[in-house]
């Protein structure tokens, strides 16, 4: 099970410093890793628009109160966060 902790937590934080060298702001920015979580959200004025995007490329998230959600797991892999970083760029 800790294994799968750390998997979820150092996916959390890379996901967390890819959105921020985009300047997204992700909400967990700055906080210690026992504190960060497996969901990574950012606030975006299109949120709506970057959702659809996203799921028309068959990325999974989720639109939150003007928050883009996402849950990076164990089983997701640098490669596929860096995909959602890539497709982010075009809303920067």
């Amino acid at each position: 099970m800790k294994l799968i902790e750390n998997a979820v937590l150092n996916n959390s934080i890379y996901f967390i410093n890819k959105l921020d060298e985009l300047n997204f702001n992700p909400i967990l920015k700055g906080l210690e890793g026992k504190n960060i979580a497996g969901i990574i959200s950012f606030k975006h004025n299109e949120a709506n628009q970057i959702f659809e995007t996203l799921k028309n490329k068959n990325i999974h998230c989720a639109v939150r109160e003007g928050m883009v959600r996402f849950s990076p797991h164990f089983y997701n892999v640098k490669d596929e966060i860096d995909t959602v970083v890539s497709q982010l760029k075009a809303f920067k």
